[in-house]
């Protein structure tokens, strides 16, 4: 692949991170690197988990750290893919004139893994354990409860390195980025909220494999989450927009009560009147809170260096409510960023990502 295009690809896969990051809060640095690993490793990326390594590669982030980030994936994706993807890990570590040599995890005894990961089993995932030893017909048993509870849970779960915690939200992010068995991806979502992860926590997993999976594998997992762990009522409805609306309905009252009724096309235009003000007043606060994100984004992200951006963020906030064509904001964007952008490759990235915002206060107009 020449350069220009892998730059391009990977100025698009930034972008995707950048707007995903800023959503998400729950997660620590190390379990979204482990989640973009799996996610790497699940869609068989070889030259994309090569360059992701070497970024992720520190004293922190260690080489064990990945590879137990990758074994956690053989229940589910199998030991072939694990093994060309350790490849990539000693490439990476022999390039980088490392030692190759990957220490080897805590090991159970063959004769006492049935017994732990019987236990790992009941912690995480007790309703099926139980459900599994109660139902399996006999000629199943030899998979569904000695195989899968020896060598998944007792040889796998049981390797330390990364908490037991941390193991489960990736089988869920495997599942996620790999399997159509959503009845196993249920499971393990009730087995994360045992765990202690919340519904918010299991969404941001997706938004982070978002642009290495696709839309309809995380369309298809949250649909699933839905399903075990539906949002609260309170999720569904937006309090600004609910407010405004009251708030339009309370004007338009008023103001068909001072003014004696003369014809409907007469009241419907007086309604409109009285709505735009309030529909321009949430467009500037949806705006605002766009704008906000975006900056806290491009912080995290350290790919820029930014100067009084905050009294430049307010400025953009209002670019909605003002008479402005789309080509003098686009240029009122430009200016922005070639105030305060310095590299070129960092220029077209923000301007991508303000576009899109305006285009999004354009499309709600």
């Amino acid at each position: 692949m020449s350069d220009l295009k892998e730059n391009e690809l990977l100025a698009i896969l930034q972008e995707g991170q950048i707007i995903t990051d800023s959503s998400v809060h729950n997660l620590t640095f190390e379990q979204k690197k482990m989640i973009v690993i799996s996610a790497l490793v699940s869609t068989h990326s070889s030259s994309l988990l090569y360059r992701t390594i070497k970024q992720y590669l520190d004293k922190h982030f260690t080489k064990e750290i990945i590879k137990e980030a990758m074994f956690q994936g053989i229940p589910y994706i199998g030991v072939s893919h694990i093994y060309d993807a350790q490849s990539v890990l000693i490439k990476v570590l022999t390039d980088q004139e490392e030692s190759a040599s990957l220490s080897s995890a805590r090991r159970v005894s063959q004769n006492k893994k049935y017994d732990i990961g019987l236990e790992i089993q009941k912690t995480i995932i007790p309703e099926f354990t139980k459900e599994m030893f109660e139902t399996s017909a006999a000629d199943e048993r030899a998979l569904t409860v000695q195989f899968l509870t020896t060598f998944c849970f007792g040889g796998i779960y049981s390797r330390g390195v990364i908490s037991l915690e941390d193991r489960e939200l990736l089988t869920y992010s495997y599942l996620i980025c790999s399997s159509r068995d959503y009845v196993m991806l249920k499971r393990h979502i009730k087995s994360c909220l045992n765990l202690g992860f919340d519904r918010q926590t299991l969404i941001e997993v997706i938004l982070i494999a978002a642009p290495f999976i696709g839309f309809p594998r995380c369309f298809t997992a949250l649909r699933t989450l839905n399903e075990v762990v539906p949002p609260e009522k309170e999720q569904l409805r937006n309090p600004q927009v609910i407010k405004t609306n009251d708030s339009v309905d309370k004007a338009s009252a008023a103001s068909q009560q001072e003014e004696a009724p003369k014809d409907n096309s007469k009241e419907n235009v007086d309604k409109v009147n009285v709505a735009i003000p309030n529909q321009n007043s949430i467009k500037a606060k949806v705006a605002q809170q766009e704008a906000s994100s975006t900056l806290n984004a491009l912080k995290q992200s350290k790919a820029t260096e930014l100067q009084d951006a905050a009294s430049s963020y307010s400025e953009f906030a209002n670019i909605d409510s003002r008479q402005l064509s789309p080509t003098q904001k686009i240029r009122l964007i430009n200016d922005f960023v070639s105030k305060h952008i310095n590299t070129p490759t960092d220029i077209e990235l923000i301007k991508k990502i303000l576009a899109i915002r305006i285009k999004t206060m354009q499309n709600h107009k």
